[in-house]
């Protein structure tokens, strides 16, 4: 029971329990002026802490951000500033083995006495504030990250749900849909005859004489992908021959030739020997991925609504004539 009970994770979920009964409160703590809201002082975006996102913007994209990409560093600025300090509020950073770590080499480094011992150097290095760096900064960050993204209800998914979301997922995780088809190619820039022309007569032919794939070739131009495309999908047809071939493909029906079918490249007389539609998988063999999927889709919820209600915990300003709401609010212009 005591190792269940000093277990990290079940520490998290009793944390994340504490968190989403205390941001049901948020309404009552903006009217109060006294208590744990007095705890929290303003995020503020200094002048030069602005200037110094705008360098390093410039500095990665080469480039100055525009009003949209602008309103996004401002706000990673304040959030992952609101994530630090929730994190060191919460106290995260203790019994952290990489914080604790890191903190006992830099007051290794800096102490006078080489026989120091761990505990010592590291309440000296806590004393000292050296635990305000930018490595011990992201780890409390990170902490806090996953901290909001938990379920402090602890729900589990069940089979109704993961059908639900692959339903909303389609896409993701049907099979697509096939084809395999052979055709007989007539290019732009053919000599002896318009390609319209000759295409026709070639399908007079072919249809008159049941002339079967496998000895179609000797009508056709040479073509540089090949006479018969096996089990194409309808997007990578799409992207050999353009959109309008593609659904003119899917819709024939098999075992006949049809045409002339224009394409990027010219003109084509097509059979098609089998269709496959789309289709999902068994549910068993795709549930894994589906949970992993809404678990993580769930994940990005929790998060977003916790940092919405820490948000609301704080007074934000930033030091450039321009004020935080303003400043994340004003659309680009044409937009």
């Amino acid at each position: 029971m005591w190792g269940w009970l000093r277990s990290p994770a079940v520490h998290f979920l009793i944390i994340g329990g504490l968190l989403f009964v205390g941001f049901d409160l948020v309404p009552d703590l903006h009217r109060q002026t006294t208590g744990r809201m007095m705890e929290r002082a303003p995020v503020i975006l200094s002048s030069a802490r602005v200037r110094e996102l705008r360098s390093e913007f410039v500095r990665r994209w080469g480039s100055k951000p525009t009003p949209q990409q602008w309103r996004a560093a401002i706000q990673q600025a304040v959030d992952d500033e609101i994530l630090y300090r929730e994190a060191r509020l919460l106290s995260l950073e203790r019994d952290d083995h990489s914080i604790r770590r890191r903190l006992v080499q830099k007051m290794r480094a800096l102490s006078m006495d080489p026989k120091a011992g761990e505990e010592d150097l590291y309440r000296e290095a806590r004393r000292l504030e050296l635990d305000d760096d930018l490595v011990i900064r992201r780890i409390l960050r990170e902490k806090m990250r996953i901290l909001l993204q938990q379920d402090p209800n602890g729900v589990q998914i069940d089979t109704r749900q993961v059908e639900d979301y692959i339903e909303r997922h389609r896409q993701q995780f049907a099979v697509p849909a096939r084809v395999t088809f052979s055709h007989v190619f007539f290019s732009a820039s053919a000599q002896g005859g318009t390609p319209i022309q000759k295409a026709k007569t070639a399908l007079t032919r072919l249809r008159s004489r049941s002339i079967l794939p496998e000895l179609s070739e000797e009508l056709s131009e040479p073509f540089l992908l090949g006479h018969r495309m096996r089990g194409w999908t309808p997007s990578q047809v799409a992207r050999r021959f353009g959109e309008s071939f593609a659904e003119a493909v899917f819709a024939l029906p098999p075992a006949a030739w049809y045409g002339p079918i224009a394409s990027s490249y010219g003109l084509h007389l097509v059979w098609v020997h089998d269709k496959a539609t789309e289709a999902l998988p068994p549910l068993e063999t795709i549930r894994e991925r589906a949970v992993r999927a809404l678990q993580e889709e769930r994940s990005a919820m929790n998060f977003a609504r916790g940092l919405q209600r820490l948000r609301a915990l704080y007074e934000i300003r930033i030091e450039d004539g321009e004020s935080y709401r303003s400043a994340l609010a004003t659309p680009e212009k044409g937009s």
